[in-house]
């Protein structure tokens, strides 16, 4: 993919611990925190996502990181991607 001018970037379920991106972090350029447990549109925001996004960009500064998932009202983060 990268050869081809094609970024990689790996996703995390809310239950997906973070230690799970070691594995392909050398591999990914970003990082991709869902912020609902997938399956059907309407799902709850998982509240811990706000933690585990501050905790990640700790521990992998130079990666991108966005998140995804049906966040209402004042949500201001839909799919946002920031290195």
């Amino acid at each position: 993919m990268q050869g081809n001018g094609w970024n990689a970037h790996a996703v995390l379920n809310p239950d997906t611990p973070l230690s799970a991106f070691d594995a392909v972090a050398d591999a990914a350029e970003g990082l991709m925190l869902m912020v609902v447990h997938p399956g059907a549109q309407g799902r709850a925001f998982v509240p811990e996502t706000a933690e585990r996004l501050a905790y990640a960009r700790i521990e992998f500064p130079d990666h991108y990181l966005s998140v995804d998932g049906g966040v209402n009202g004042n949500g201001k983060f839909r799919n946002r991607s920031k290195k």
